[in-house]
């Protein structure tokens, strides 16, 4: 392309998830490559319940005349059509996908949408790059052999399936994400990234699958020192304070511990008073040395993948874990003061009613039942995972499915559980409508505040207990609350009762309205925590607090 600086290019996304930043670390890498690269960029993102999507994505359109979007399974069906719609309008010259989402269901998407141009199949900065470079002066044509991605030849409406992207640039060549996104959010978190991808091959999840689409290592490492200049830089630059790791697995086996304690070594020997979240599996685990080392430098959080109680579960997972090597990382963790959110799935495809038991006895003895999000959420099927092709294989999934409908469009095996799901995502999501996620967030976000507090003043830590005692009873008799409705429901499912009887059951009414009186409780105790915790540390942990929202 010639006089690239006067082509604007528009990224376009939603938020991934409520208890991280709003801003994506991939959009904000393709941002500042290009910006590297002299074109002019700039990043958009959108709310899925927003009333100005449209307005966001027209504004300035003669301007950012290209858009490349990074659709999820949560937006995709609503923002599809809207740029449809922008693209049909005239008002936008070209429109490319990017991203996990988009990359996995690519053939599928490019069918169905005829209006799309392109997308970008994996890491999409130099993909985005050379596809960019490429382009014609009036849009009209570019590099339809551009590896990295499957484009759309106009003239003919012919889909073309480029090679696979090598990559060449390293995660340390690449410069550090933009962070406009983050400028605009009233919190003092960020997502960040040490690493891209992973050698394990859980049949549940789309990281492995994602980095196979491109030739390259399987898992990409950044230099730990310039992971600590980019905290410094954003630290400094935004006031930024809690660092959010959104590496699928921070640490992957012992060839990581030298990474891991230069990381740590440095943060320390700069005096960063910072505080970090990572996400780790269970198997294998770190040494107690490493997470130590993580604590003195500001771990306050991990996310672990527990997944399942059953071991059957977790063999379709292809997770090479029991319950023993939980219980070892749990202690370590709880040991060094670290706050623990866990990866669970309650409900799979082939559960039975004794799995579902199981489950929810386990997670009751963890303390953890209180994460309603995990019974009642839907699993999600990954197109070309080792659970999709067993599902299409034992009929539970038709593999003619379109990619709006093949997220959630699988059967359970048991009709009983099938019933049961289906009876609690009644129950919870209609007649508790957000009155379920409340509690939840009340009993998360308490927990973690008082880990927040705790490493900022470690000093006055029996002080936050005494004061945290009302909150944890509450969020105990929830545990119980919870755990004495689920089991009666999966009695009930084993007597042959079906979803309706157990939603009007005499139990399941007496349920709503404790679990409505509790969750009140709850909201006012979790208040007074928040301003005792002010009061005695400072505003800072609470700060640091994810809101649960989807707004910046």
């Amino acid at each position: 392309m010639k006089n690239n600086e006067k082509k604007g290019v528009k990224l376009v996304f939603c938020r991934t998830l409520s208890s991280q930043s709003g801003a994506s670390v991939t959009m904000g890498s393709i941002a500042s490559f290009l910006r590297q690269n002299g074109y002019n960029v700039k990043l958009c993102f959108l709310l899925r319940s927003g009333f100005d999507n449209a307005l966001k994505i027209l504004e300035e359109a003669e301007k950012y005349s290209i858009i490349i979007a990074k659709p999820n399974f949560k937006d995709v069906s609503k923002l599809l059509p809207l740029l449809k719609r922008a693209k049909n309008d005239g008002s936008v010259k070209r429109i490319f996908l990017c991203g996990p989402y988009a990359s996995l269901n690519a053939q599928e998407i490019m069918k169905s949408e005829r209006w799309l141009d392109g997308i970008i199949v994996g890491n999409p900065e130099e993909t985005a790059l050379d596809l960019l470079n490429s382009l014609s002066d009036d849009c009209s044509k570019w590099n339809f052999d551009c590896p990295g991605g499957i484009w759309r030849i106009l003239e003919i409406n012919e889909i073309r399936v480029a090679a696979p992207r090598k990559l060449i640039k390293s995660l340390n060549e690449l410069p550090f994400p933009a962070r406009d996104i983050e400028e605009l959010e009233d919190s003092n978190y960020v997502n960040l990234e040490s690493s891209r991808g992973c050698y394990y091959s859980c049949s549940f999840c789309h990281v492995p699958l994602s980095h196979d689409l491109n030739i390259g290592d399987k898992r990409m490492v950044r230099d730990p020192i310039l992971v600590v200049d980019e905290i410094e830089q954003i630290h400094e630059r935004l006031g930024k304070t809690l660092f959010i790791f959104n590496d699928p697995i921070f640490w992957s086996s012992h060839k990581d511990d030298e990474r891991i304690l230069k990381l740590c070594n440095e943060i320390k020997k700069r005096k960063l008073n910072i505080k970090l979240y990572i996400y780790l599996r269970c198997n294998p685990f770190p040494s107690e040395e490493i997470i130590k080392s993580l604590a003195k430098a500001g771990l306050v959080r991990v996310f672990l993948g527990v997944e399942n109680a059953s071991a059957q579960s977790l063999m379709r997972y292809n997770k090479l874990l029991n319950l023993n090597q939980v219980e070892t990382a749990w202690d370590i963790l709880r040991k060094c003061g670290v706050n623990i959110h866990i990866g669970y799935i309650v409900f799979e495809p082939y559960s039975t009613i004794r799995d579902i038991r199981e489950n929810v006895q386990y997670l009751y003895a963890l303390g953890k039942l209180f994460r309603l999000g995990v019974i009642i959420e839907s699993p999600r099927v990954i197109p070309h995972s080792g659970l999709y092709f067993k599902l299409v294989k034992d009929s539970l999934l038709d593999k003619n499915l379109n990619f709006y409908d093949l997220t959630y469009g699988f059967k359970f095996k048991e009709d009983a559980v099938a019933n049961l799901f289906y009876a609690l995502r009644e129950i919870f999501l209609q007649a508790l409508k957000k009155r379920w996620y409340q509690l939840e967030y009340y009993c998360v976000s308490g927990e973690l505040l008082r880990n927040l507090a705790k490493k900022e003043r470690p000093n006055l830590s029996e002080e936050i207990d005494k004061l945290s005692g009302q909150f944890l009873a509450l969020v105990k008799e929830a545990n119980d609350l919870i755990n004495s409705f689920l089991l009666s429901c999966i009695e009930l499912t084993e007597q042959g009762r079906g979803g309706g009887e157990i939603q009007k059951n005499s139990l399941t009414l007496a349920f709503i309205k404790n679990f409505e009186s509790l969750h009140y409780d709850l909201d006012i105790e979790w208040a007074k925590l928040v301003n005792n915790i002010i009061n005695l540390c400072g505003e800072k942990p609470y700060e640091e607090l994810y809101k649960g929202v989807e707004e910046l």
